[in-house]
């Protein structure tokens, strides 16, 4: 997309998610898991779960995700 002559990308919510459960498992930091719930919260209904879900289980992030649910 283009804003004021700039090219501006942007990320579905499911992929950023994905990104900070990587990161989190990656350094630990609670930081990613606190995003990840404001997100769940702010846009929980917009987000696709199976995808998500599907996308979890197949990158190995089962674990990271529970702990991100449970907070």
């Amino acid at each position: 997309m283009e804003i004021e002559g700039r090219q501006i990308a942007f990320a579905p919510s499911e992929y950023i998610i994905l990104g900070k459960l990587e990161f989190f498992e990656e350094g630990g930091s609670d930081k990613h898991l606190r995003d990840i719930g404001a997100m769940m919260q702010e846009s929980g209904p917009e987000i696709d779960a199976d995808f998500l879900a599907q996308e979890v289980l197949a990158r190995g992030l089962a674990t990271a995700w529970q702990r991100a649910n449970n907070r």
